[in-house]
């Protein structure tokens, strides 16, 4: 009986490893992009420049959780001056954008050290165009 095809993921696998400036491995460097969130990522911008492929992931996490941190300060702003008619739609809707943060943050940690491109709605589109400026 022959096999089913899989459904293939949005990831693009690298093709082959590059040196980094910093001596980590370019797997390790891009997945502590995400594991420090944008505090990693801010410090592999300034301190990468050989490698696209820790760029690309250094941007994405970067742009992904500061648009995270703005959406948050926003909400918490909300919260206090009650700008919402309805005050249990604020926590609400931050505990979903925190959900969906977290699963984010793991598929990037998960995908960076798998060798993978794996790029974020938006955020992912904009660090590419931006890492091949590299």
């Amino acid at each position: 009986m022959p096999k089913k095809a899989t459904k293939r993921s949005k990831a693009k696998p690298r093709q082959q490893a590059q040196p980094t400036s910093t001596g980590l491995s370019e797997n390790f460097s891009a997945l502590l992009c995400y594991l420090f969130v944008w505090i990693g990522a801010i410090i592999f911008l300034v301190l990468e420049t050989k490698s696209r492929y820790v760029r690309f992931h250094a941007l994405q996490s970067l742009i992904f959780f500061g648009f995270l941190a703005v959406l948050n300060m926003f909400i918490s702003l909300s919260m206090i001056a009650d700008f919402f008619v309805y005050s249990f739609v604020a926590p609400l809707i931050s505990l979903l954008m925190w959900t969906v943060g977290i699963i984010f943050w793991v598929q990037g940690m998960v995908s960076a050290y798998n060798g993978q491109y794996y790029k974020f709605p938006v955020a992912g589109e904009i660090a590419e165009k931006e890492s091949k400026k590299l």
